[in-house]
C-alpha cells in the first residue's frame, strides 16, 4: 500500500489494543508483524524491513514491565525507523499521584519522539500538548463505529416495562463506573446487567458490586465472556445502555452501542461532550453520577433503536492514517514510480482558468476541457480580472462551469486565482491561464501524484509558439530530475500558469499573496511558502499545454524595459521570500530567514556573554534573535529590529513576522559560528538536526526547519468525516512555539568554527576589538 510503514503488533489477540490494530491493518489491507509479548519483540532487534518506517499502537502495558522500559523498547525501534505512534490508554489524573507521574513521564517521552502521533480523541491530544516540552502535532482519529455482526431484528422493551433492564458492556475492572451507578439506583426498580466478563486479578470485584446491589435494591448480573453475535443480542434486547466510567478518554463500547444504532446514557466528562457533539442524537450525558434522576425522566421511547450512523467507519479511519503517511513525514517514494501506479480513486479536479478579455483562448480551453481522458469529475472555474464584458461560457458543455468576476483594478493575477480556488468545490485545484490550453490528457498526468500524495505541488508542461519550453526551465528539469531532487531553491522553477495542488494544501498554504499587483513573481512567492509547508515539487514532463505565444523573455524588444520590470519583481520578492538566493545579504528585512533562539539559562550567563554572543549572530545574514530579557543587552540593542527579548510571562514571540523563519536555531549552550552553512545543511537534508562536534559530547544547537515542523502538521490535519472537519492546522502558525519540534533527530557534525563563551566577556575590550 503506498506510503504505508510497516505495522508492528504486540501482544494477545483478544487484548482491545490488540484488536485495534489488527482491525486497522485489515481495513488498510496490510500484513502485521506479530508478537506475543512485548520480550518476543525485544528479543528479535534489530528488525530488518523493507521499509524505513513502523507504526505501532502504544500502551505501556502490552510494551514491558513498567512505562520506562516500554519506552526504552519504543526508542530501539526508533534508532531503526521513523516511528508512527497511535497512542492508547492515555494516563489519567484519577490513577494515582505516583502512577500518573510515572506513566505521563513515559508516554511524553514517546510523544516526542513519534513521527506521527496519533490519538482517540481531543481530550488526549490535549494531554501530550500540555505536558510535551518539544512541538508535537497529535493526529486526532476517533474509534470507529463497530462493524455489526448479528443479522436478528431484535427489540427492546419499551420503558413503561419494569423492572427496568440496564446494561453496562465490556470487561469489569475497578473505576469502570459500576460500582457508582448501582449506588446511585437506590429506588429504582431496575435490574442492572453487566455484559462481559471479569477482568483477571479482580474476582474479588463481583462481591462487592452484588453487595452494592443489594444495599440499592436492584438486580445484579455479570454475563461472562459473550461471542460477537450473543454480546450485540444482549445490547439491542437491553432497555437503557449505559457507559458509567467516569475518567474514559476513549471508549469502544460506547462506539459499539452507537454503532447498533442504541441510545446511551454516558457519563459527563470532555470525551463524551466531544462526541455528544458528532452523535448528539445517540449521547444523553449524566452528571455527577446522577443516573437515577436521568433515568426517571428519560422519554418512554428511549429504549427505540434508531438507525445507525455510518459516517465514521473503520474505512474513514484508515484514510486518516494515509492522509498522514502521506504528508511526506517519512522518507518518500521515487514520483518517476508513483505515478505509474493507477490510482484507486481519481479526485474531483476544479480547473481554474484566470480570465482577462480573451473570449477565443477561453473557447479554446472550454474545447480542450471537452476532450480530456481523465477519469474523475471536473469542473471549471472562471475568475474574471475585471474585464469589460462578462467571459462567455456555452451552453452545452458535459462539465459545470462557474464565473466569479473582481473589478479592474489593474493586473492582479494573485488575487484572481484566490477568487477561482475560493469557488472551487472540488479536491484538486488545476490552474491554467487563459491563453494556454491542456492538450486531451493533460489533467491525468497533472494529477497522478496527487493522487498517491496530496501535499504535491505539480508544474506541468508549458510549450510556447516554437513548440518547447524555455531553456531555463528545461535546464532546471536536468539538474533537478524534474523536480524529483528539489531543494530548498527550487521555487524558482514553479509556474503558475501550469500549476496543480490540492485545494486543501492550497489553502493551507494561504494562497497567492493579493497584496502582489503587477506582472509576476505571485508564483515564486507561492511556491516558497509551499515548500517550507512541506511540499512535494514536481514536473510533469507529459502534462502538456499549449501557449502559441512567446516566453516572457522573448516578448521585449527593450533590454531596459525587460530589466526594470524583472527589477521590480525582485524587489517585491526580497522583503517575501526569505532565501539567500532573494535578498541581498546586508539589508535587514523584518521577515527573518533564520530564528536563533537563546535558551532562558542565558539570564545566568557570565557577564558579557549573552552580548557577546547576540551581536556574533547579527554579523550572520538574515538572523534574527529571540532571547530572554536581560537589562545589559536590551540596553545594548534596543534599537535593532532584529533583537527581541522577552520578560517573564512572554509566552510567544512578537509580532506576525517571527515563528515563521525557514530555519531555527535552538542555541543549547553560549556559542556562536563563523558561517550558516551547518545550518543550511539541515534544511536539505532531514529538516531537524543535533549540531555537535566530532567527539558527539560537544552539543552546539538543535536545528529544526519550517519545511519539518510543517510536514509534521500536515500528519495531524484534521480526520473529515462525521459530519466534523477539525480547524486546520495551519503549519506556519503552528510552528511559532519557541520549543523544538519532535520526531526523528539526526546528529551532524559541524564543519564551520563554532566558538563556546563559559568565561566573562570585558565588554569594553570586544567593542573595541582588543
Amino acid at each position: 500500500m503506498k506510503n504505508s510503514p510497516q505495522h508492528i503488533v504486540v501482544g494477545p489477540a483478544e487484548h482491545g489494543v490488540v484488536t485495534y490494530a489488527l482491525q486497522l491493518c485489515d481495513a488498510l489491507n496490510v500484513e502485521p508483524l506479530c508478537f506475543e509479548s512485548w520480550q518476543d519483540l525485544e528479543r528479535a532487534l534489530p528488525l530488518t524491513l523493507e521499509t524505513q518506517s513502523v507504526h505501532i499502537c502504544f500502551t505501556d502495558h502490552l510494551l514491558g514491565d513498567t512505562p520506562a522500559r516500554a519506552v526504552q523498547l519504543m526508542h530501539r525501534l526508533g534508532e531503526q525507523f521513523y516511528l508512527s505512534i497511535s497512542f492508547h490508554d492515555v494516563p489519567q489524573v484519577q490513577e494515582g499521584e505516583e502512577r500518573f507521574a510515572s506513566r505521563t513521564r513515559a508516554y511524553v517521552e514517546l510523544g516526542e519522539r513519534a513521527d506521527v502521533l496519533v490519538v482517540n480523541s481531543e481530550h488526549e491530544a490535549a494531554f501530550f500538548r500540555r505536558h510535551c516540552r518539544k512541538a508535537v502535532y497529535p493526529l486526532v482519529l476517533p474509534l470507529p463505529l463497530a462493524a455489526v455482526e448479528t443479522q436478528g431484528n431484535y427489540r427492546a422493551k419499551p420503558l413503561t416495562e419494569q423492572p427496568l433492564d440496564i446494561s453496562v458492556m465490556g470487561f469489569l475492572y475497578p473505576g469502570k463506573g459500576h460500582q457508582e451507578l448501582l449506588e446511585s439506583l437506590n429506588g429504582v426498580n431496575a435490574n442492572v446487567r453487566a455484559l462481559g466478563k471479569i477482568s483477571e486479578g479482580h474476582d474479588w470485584l463481583l462481591e462487592k458490586l452484588e453487595a452494592t446491589a443489594q444495599n440499592a435494591g436492584v438486580g445484579f448480573e455479570v454475563t461472562g465472556y459473550l461471542s460477537e453475535p450473543e454480546l450485540e443480542e444482549q445490547m439491542l434486547r437491553t432497555q437503557i445502555p449505559v457507559c458509567a466510567h467516569r475518567h474514559f478518554s476513549a471508549s469502544g463500547s460506547l462506539m459499539k452501542w452507537i454503532s447498533l444504532g442504541r441510545r446511551v446514557l454516558v457519563s459527563d466528562n470532555t470525551y463524551s461532550r466531544e462526541l455528544a457533539k458528532i452523535w448528539g442524537d445517540f449521547i444523553t450525558l449524566v452528571p455527577n453520577d446522577e443516573w437515577a434522576r436521568v433515568i426517571k425522566n428519560l422519554p418512554v421511547d428511549f429504549s427505540q433503536r434508531l438507525e445507525a450512523p455510518t459516517n465514521w467507519t473503520w474505512a474513514h479511519v484508515a484514510q486518516g492514517y494515509e492522509r498522514a503517511w502521506a504528508s511526506g513525514i517519512f522518507p518518500e517514494q521515487d514520483p518517476h514510480t508513483l505515478v505509474e501506479r493507477e490510482p484507486r480513486n481519481w479526485p474531483s479536479v476544479s480547473v481554474v482558468v484566470p480570465y482577462f478579455e480573451n473570449p477565443d483562448g477561453l473557447t479554446a480551453i472550454f474545447r480542450a476541457l471537452e476532450h480530456q481522458d481523465y477519469a474523475g469529475k471536473i469542473e471549471c472555474i472562471v475568475a474574471d480580472d475585471g474585464s469589460a464584458d462578462t467571459p462567455p461560457v456555452p451552453d452545452n458543455l458535459s462539465f459545470p462551469v462557474k464565473v466569479v468576476r473582481q473589478d479592474n483594478l489593474g493586473f492582479r493575477a494573485a488575487a484572481v486565482r484566490n477568487l477561482g480556488a475560493q469557488a472551487a468545490s472540488h479536491d484538486v485545484l488545476a490552474l491554467i491561464d487563459g491563453d494556454t490550453v491542456p492538450r486531451h490528457d493533460y489533467l491525468r498526468h497533472a494529477v497522478a501524484l496527487l493522487a498517491h500524495q496530496p501535499h504535491a505541488l505539480v508544474v506541468g508542461t508549458r510549450v510556447h509558439g516554437d513548440g518547447k519550453e524555455p531553456a531555463w526551465l528545461q535546464d532546471a528539469w536536468a539538474q533537478t530530475n524534474h523536480l524529483a531532487k528539489a531543494d530548498d531553491s527550487a521555487w524558482r522553477f514553479i509556474i503558475s500558469a501550469v500549476l496543480t495542488c490540492s485545494r486543501d494544501f492550497f489553502h493551507r498554504v494561504g494562497g497567492f499573496d493579493e497584496s502582489m499587483v503587477g506582472y509576476g513573481g505571485e508564483d515564486w512567492e507561492f511556491a516558497w511558502r509551499a515548500w517550507n509547508c512541506g511540499a512535494r515539487f514536481w514536473h510533469s514532463e507529459l502534462a502538456v499545454a499549449d501557449h502559441p505565444e512567446d516566453d516572457w523573455g522573448k516578448r521585449f524588444t527593450d533590454d531596459t524595459a525587460a530589466i526594470a520590470q524583472k527589477n521590480w519583481e525582485s524587489v517585491m520578492l526580497a522583503q517575501r521570500i526569505t532565501h539567500p538566493m532573494a535578498r541581498p545579504s546586508h539589508t535587514i528585512f523584518t521577515r527573518p530567514d533564520i530564528e536563533i533562539l537563546i535558551p532562558e539559562e542565558a539570564k545566568f550567563w557570565q557577564p558579557g556573554v549573552l552580548e557577546t554572543v547576540i551581536e556574533g549572530w547579527l554579523a550572520l545574514p538574515g538572523v534574527h534573535i529571540i532571547a530572554p530579557w536581560v537589562e545589559s543587552a536590551a540596553t545594548v540593542f534596543t534599537a535593532d529590529p532584529r533583537v527581541h527579548l522577552l520578560k517573564n510571562g512572554e509566552a510567544g514571540l512578537p509580532g506576525g513576522n517571527h515563528g515563521t523563519a525557514r530555519l531555527r536555531v535552538h542555541l543549547l549552550q553560549a556559542t556562536t559560528v563563523e558561517n550558516l552553512n551547518d545550518i543550511y545543511r539541515v534544511e536539505n537534508h532531514d529538516g531537524n538536526a543535533l549540531l555537535t562536534d566530532s567527539t558527539g559530547r560537544k552539543k552546539f544547537a538543535r536545528v529544526d526547519s519550517a519545511r519539518w515542523r510543517s510536514r509534521r502538521a500536515n500528519a495531524s490535519v484534521a480526520w473529515v468525516g462525521a459530519g466534523r472537519e477539525t480547524e486546520d492546522a495551519s503549519p506556519l502558525v503552528a510552528s511559532s512555539a519557541m520549543v523544538p519540534a519532535g520526531g526523528k533527530c539526526s546528529t551532524f557534525t559541524v564543519e564551520a568554527q563554532w566558538t563556546i563563551f563559559d568565561e566573562p566577556v570585558r565588554l569594553e575590550g570586544f567593542f573595541a576589538g582588543w
